[in-house]
């Protein structure tokens, strides 16, 4: 199950959870509630946020196990989006 981190607006606060990539937190109370921590003083309906990630996109090669895209491959650019364009400066 994926890691996921949750920002809440209202206190500041982030917390990661555990939980399957089609669920949906979205207060405060319901993160704290998965997380099995204390709300405290922030109302449980504060709105809270998924943090994006960036991530390296990872191939199969042959059976192989998993690869990452080399610099030059049309896909390194989809890998490393932070750079846009092809313009990667990544290795």
């Amino acid at each position: 199950m994926p890691t996921y981190e949750y920002v809440c607006e209202a206190n500041g606060q982030s917390v990661e959870v555990k939980h399957s990539i089609n669920d949906k937190l979205l207060t405060w109370g319901e993160l704290c509630e998965r997380a099995n921590v204390e709300p405290g003083d922030t109302p449980s309906e504060a709105p809270v946020a998924r943090k994006i990630f960036g991530g390296q996109l990872m191939l199969k090669k042959g059976g192989n196990g998993l690869v990452y895209p080399k610099k030059g491959d049309p896909l390194h650019a989809k890998a490393h989006s932070c750079c846009g364009g092809g313009s990667c400066t990544h290795g």
